[in-house]
């Protein structure tokens, strides 16, 4: 569907927290929250190799199933995450999202469905994400 940036979900009271902007290399002793997928797939393969891309190997550690616990955890301090810039938009209290400072680290938005989906909502969904990236915007 779209390319999107990524960005850094770190506790709010961590050091970096107050930055515009954060290096990924600086990060390079910290705990990375994944989410609860195969090692090769999503943000999991996203933090490993824009980790290695800064020169180091990321401390994987606790796994959330989805983006808002994922934000939690990093609200209370289990560890840092990449996510989706637009991830921004749950406002949680204790949690600073912040782009990456470096060369851009983009995330592949991509819709999956049946191809004979029964669901008359879903198919219009999946309609409307076709227009969407058809028009890119």
């Amino acid at each position: 569907m779209l390319q999107e940036p990524v960005a850094i979900a770190l506790p709010a009271s961590h050091p970096l927290a107050g930055r515009d902007a954060v290096p990924l290399e600086e990060l390079s002793n910290e705990t990375f929250i994944t989410p609860n997928h195969a090692a090769g797939v999503s943000f999991h393969q996203h933090t490993v190799a824009a980790c290695q891309t800064a020169g180091f190997q990321p401390r994987l550690g606790p796994q959330g199933r989805d983006f808002m616990t994922i934000a939690s955890m990093a609200a209370v301090g289990l560890g840092v995450a990449l996510v989706p810039r637009s991830v921004g938009c749950i406002q949680l209290p204790g949690v600073a999202y912040r782009p990456l400072a470096g060369p851009a680290v983009t995330a592949e938005l991509a819709v999956a469905h049946r191809r004979s989906e029964p669901s008359a909502a879903v198919r219009r969904f999946i309609r409307h994400a076709q227009q969407y990236r058809l028009r890119g915007t």
